[in-house]
Formats: C-alpha cells, sequence, structure tokens
C-alpha cells in the first residue's frame, strides 16, 4: 500500500479521481481515498496530506520547515491536496466503540480536494534552499510558499519647492529640490501573499524595524547552488531588483488553519519598485554641467536619503 509522509491510503476504485483542467485560472480534481481510521480520527493523515509548517532549529539558527502537501502523481503532476471535505468511518472494528464513546472502525473514506498552485506559489524540500557549511534554509529566498504579483503603475512627479529635499550635488552650493513640472513616472507595485507560516515563524519586530526602507542588498537574494547536501532550488518568481530599488511597505497579516489544525498566519507585504532608485528623482532642468535632465540622488539637509537603506534578509528569519 501506498503511503504519503508516513499514512497509508488506496484510492477508491470507482468515481474516483475527477477533475478539470484550466491553463488560464485555477484548476481542481477530486479524490476519494481509503485510510486507516486511526489516522483519520487523530488527524495524522489530514496533516501529512494537507501540510503544514512548524519552526525548527538546524545549526543553532530557526527556519521555517515545511511539510509538502500531497500531489497526485498524474495530471501533470500540478495537484495539491488543499482540504478533506468529507470522510466518514466503514467497517465497524471488533469493539464499534472507543473508550471515550465515539464510533470506532477500520478504515475511513475521505473526499480529498486539489488545486493547482497559482501566482507563483510552489512547494519543495526544506533541503533545495540549504545552503553549504552553516547555513539553514531561509524564507528570504522568495521563492516558495509564496505568491507574486506584480503591476505597473504610472504617476506623475510633483514636489513642492518646501519640501526639505534637495538634489545630491558635491560642494557646497544647494539644489533645493523642486519638480512642478510634470514628468510622468513607471513604477511597480508588487504584493507577495506569503505563507502558511506558524506563528512563532513571523518576526514582527523585524519587518516593523524595515517599513518605509529601502533595500540594502539585492533581493531577493539568490539561493544557493546545488551541493552534496541540497540546495539547487529554483530562483524567486519575483525575479531580482537591486539595492536600492525597492521601498519595504506595511504588512497584513490574516489568521487561519494548517492541515495540523494549529493556527497561522498568511502575511501579506506590499512593495514599491522604483528601476531609476528609490532615492532618485528626475531633475528636469539639472545644470548640463551636471548631465543635463535625468534622474539625480536626493537627500535632506542633514544629508540622510528619503529612504533609509537596511538590510531585509533578518527579517524573513523567525524571531
Amino acid at each position: 500500500m501506498p503511503t504519503w509522509n508516513g499514512i497509508r491510503y488506496r484510492e477508491r476504485r470507482k468515481g474516483s479521481p475527477s477533475g478539470s483542467l484550466n491553463p488560464m485560472g485555477d484548476s481542481r480534481l477530486g479524490q476519494q481515498l481509503w485510510f486507516d481510521w486511526a489516522d483519520l480520527r487523530s488527524g495524522a493523515a489530514q496533516a501529512a496530506f494537507l501540510g503544514y509548517a512548524a519552526v525548527k532549529t538546524m545549526n543553532n539558527v530557526r527556519y521555517v520547515s515545511r511539510t509538502l502537501p500531497y500531489v497526485h502523481p498524474d495530471f501533470f503532476g500540478i495537484y495539491h491536496a488543499t482540504s478533506f471535505d468529507r470522510f466518514e468511518g466503514a467497517e465497524a472494528g471488533e469493539a464499534g466503540i472507543t473508550d471515550d464513546g465515539t464510533a470506532d472502525f477500520d478504515e475511513g473514506l475521505a473526499s480529498v480536494s486539489f488545486q493547482t498552485l497559482e501566482k507563483g506559489y510552489r512547494l519543495f524540500a526544506d533541503e533545495l534552499n540549504l545552503a553549504a557549511g552553516a547555513l539553514t534554509p531561509h524564507e528570504s529566498y522568495c521563492n516558495r510558499a509564496m505568491e507574486v504579483t506584480v503591476k505597473a503603475v504610472t504617476k506623475s512627479q510633483t514636489i513642492p519647492a518646501a519640501s526639505g529635499l534637495y538634489w545630491d550635488v558635491a560642494g557646497a552650493v544647494e539644489y533645493p529640490v523642486s519638480a512642478a513640472m510634470f514628468v510622468t513616472l513607471w513604477e511597480q507595485e508588487i504584493t507577495l501573499r506569503w505563507g502558511p507560516l506558524p506563528l512563532d515563524g513571523f518576526n514582527d519586530l523585524g519587518f516593523d524595524q524595515i517599513i518605509g526602507s529601502t533595500n540594502a542588498e539585492a533581493f531577493p537574494p539568490a539561493p544557493p547552488p546545488a551541493h552534496a547536501g541540497g540546495g539547487g532550488a529554483p530562483r524567486s518568481l519575483l525575479g531580482q531588483y537591486q539595492a536600492g530599488q525597492l521601498v519595504m511597505g506595511n504588512y497584513e497579516k490574516d489568521i487561519r488553519r494548517m492541515g495540523n489544525g494549529q493556527p497561522c498566519y498568511w502575511v501579506t507585504l506590499r512593495l514599491k519598485a522604483y528601476k531609476h532608485n528609490a532615492n532618485s528623482f528626475y531633475w528636469w532642468n539639472r545644470p548640463a554641467n551636471l548631465g543635463g535632465p535625468g534622474y539625480h540622488p536626493i537627500k535632506r539637509r542633514d544629508g540622510t536619503r528619503l529612504f533609509a537603506s537596511k538590510s531585509w534578509t533578518p527579517a524573513f528569519a523567525p524571531p
């Protein structure tokens, strides 16, 4: 009898499976599976087939480990188990009743629903994100358990003369930023929906400290290359933005449940992307000796940047 995450199962021979395939959207599949009743009653079957996340420790560092949901082996291998819609007992055991007064069975039949993963959401084993040496799998790679949406945005740049900002020009001459001329800017709004995360796996304080900052390093970082102990995971479908091109917005948390019945977070991160650099504006009348019109760095009078530059990677690690 086949097993998944240590749980035995077999498919009902009649009326299973049934499904649909929509290349442009959500595709679904249903399967009727027999399990040992003890595994259904304890929740072990549901946890094994729907998957869950937990915080573990490797090399003295905490990380989010993921037990993967069951993937149907047929139909391109794109259908992942998402819910147990119904389960019922069959073939009563010898006693018929457990010590706590509930019905006892030898087996149970479960109707399991599957869906395809959309918006770049994908799952793979922890080991593929494991770097050689003393590092651990890291969520900052943004290459698993994360939906990715990128939208193009245009806006006009209009900055009042009393903005308190200055063009960053070497020397004693101050050039106050004023951009009353109409200039069209091209930006991106990025939404990352990340989960499930165990309640002790989200670093609230870490993210609070980087809200309103720009990325000090290229983000997301490239995952580790393949090596004897793992590595070789695919890169994030977000691509990679160079240092200073992103700004971290506030986050949202939605509380749900995982396949093991435990509560979890689904976190939504909102970022803005500026391919010309977040700390640069378009200087429409920049003097010819400074290069003429074009994007130029800005600063406050005290020399600080509009968006502070911070490392984002630590925020993605459990506290």
